[in-house]
Protein backbone atom coordinates (compact mmCIF):
# COMPACT_ATOMS: atom_id res chain seq x y z
CA UNK A 1 0.00 0.00 0.00
CA UNK A 2 1.31 3.33 -1.06
CA UNK A 3 0.27 6.42 1.29
CA UNK A 4 1.18 9.83 -0.34
CA UNK A 5 2.24 11.72 3.06
CA UNK A 6 2.93 15.13 1.34
CA UNK A 7 1.64 18.37 0.97
CA UNK A 8 1.02 18.04 -2.61
CA UNK A 9 -0.58 15.60 -5.00
CA UNK A 10 1.90 13.44 -6.12
CA UNK A 11 1.59 12.03 -10.40
CA UNK A 12 2.68 8.38 -9.86
CA UNK A 13 2.54 8.25 -14.13
CA UNK A 14 5.18 6.20 -14.87
CA UNK A 15 6.50 5.67 -11.72
CA UNK A 16 7.22 1.54 -10.92
CA UNK A 17 7.06 -0.86 -7.95
CA UNK A 18 9.26 -3.78 -8.37
CA UNK A 19 10.83 -7.01 -6.49
CA UNK A 20 14.35 -8.07 -5.96
CA UNK A 21 14.08 -9.85 -9.56
CA UNK A 22 14.66 -8.68 -12.93
CA UNK A 23 11.74 -9.75 -14.01
CA UNK A 24 8.93 -8.80 -11.71
CA UNK A 25 8.19 -5.13 -12.74
CA UNK A 26 4.76 -2.83 -12.62
CA UNK A 27 4.69 0.75 -13.98
CA UNK A 28 1.95 2.85 -12.91
CA UNK A 29 -0.08 4.48 -15.70
CA UNK A 30 -0.34 7.83 -17.06
CA UNK A 31 -3.32 9.84 -14.87
CA UNK A 32 -2.84 8.31 -11.95
CA UNK A 33 -2.37 10.67 -9.19
CA UNK A 34 -2.54 10.42 -5.18
CA UNK A 35 -3.97 13.25 -3.38
CA UNK A 36 -2.21 14.05 -0.28
CA UNK A 37 -3.26 11.70 2.45
CA UNK A 38 -4.70 9.16 0.37
CA UNK A 39 -3.68 5.58 0.14
CA UNK A 40 -3.77 3.15 -2.99
CA UNK A 41 -3.09 -0.50 -2.52
CA UNK A 42 -1.67 -2.55 -5.56
CA UNK A 43 -2.68 -6.26 -5.56
CA UNK A 44 0.01 -8.57 -7.54
CA UNK A 45 -3.00 -10.81 -8.76
CA UNK A 46 -5.53 -9.81 -11.37
CA UNK A 47 -8.43 -7.59 -10.77
CA UNK A 48 -10.18 -4.32 -11.85
CA UNK A 49 -8.44 -1.15 -11.25
CA UNK A 50 -10.47 1.00 -9.03
CA UNK A 51 -9.61 4.66 -7.28
CA UNK A 52 -7.83 3.17 -4.43
CA UNK A 53 -6.34 -0.12 -5.77
CA UNK A 54 -4.41 -1.19 -8.65
CA UNK A 55 -4.19 -4.97 -9.90
CA UNK A 56 -0.43 -6.06 -11.17
CA UNK A 57 -2.02 -9.14 -13.05
CA UNK A 58 1.85 -10.40 -13.62
CA UNK A 59 0.46 -13.94 -14.86
CA UNK A 60 2.68 -15.39 -12.16
CA UNK A 61 3.77 -15.58 -8.52
CA UNK A 62 5.17 -12.34 -8.00
CA UNK A 63 6.86 -12.35 -4.67
CA UNK A 64 9.71 -14.93 -3.01
CA UNK A 65 7.96 -16.97 -0.28
CA UNK A 66 11.82 -17.21 1.61
CA UNK A 67 11.42 -12.99 1.50
CA UNK A 68 11.68 -10.46 -1.09
CA UNK A 69 11.87 -6.68 -1.28
CA UNK A 70 9.48 -4.15 -3.25
CA UNK A 71 11.17 -0.81 -4.25
CA UNK A 72 9.16 2.11 -5.67
CA UNK A 73 11.37 3.90 -8.19
CA UNK A 74 10.74 7.04 -9.39
CA UNK A 75 10.18 7.33 -13.58
CA UNK A 76 13.69 8.00 -13.47
CA UNK A 77 14.38 5.05 -12.05
CA UNK A 78 15.78 6.45 -8.66
CA UNK A 79 14.60 4.51 -5.79
CA UNK A 80 12.38 6.92 -3.64
CA UNK A 81 11.20 3.58 -0.92
CA UNK A 82 11.28 -0.23 -0.36
CA UNK A 83 9.97 -2.58 1.65
CA UNK A 84 11.17 -5.99 2.69
CA UNK A 85 9.19 -8.90 3.71
CA UNK A 86 10.04 -12.58 5.64
CA UNK A 87 9.51 -15.70 4.60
Amino acid sequence: ELTNQGDGPVDLGGWRLRDESTRHRFTFAAGRVLAPGASLRLYSGCGTDTADAVYWCDGGPVWSNDGDTARLEDPNGSSVDQMGTGG
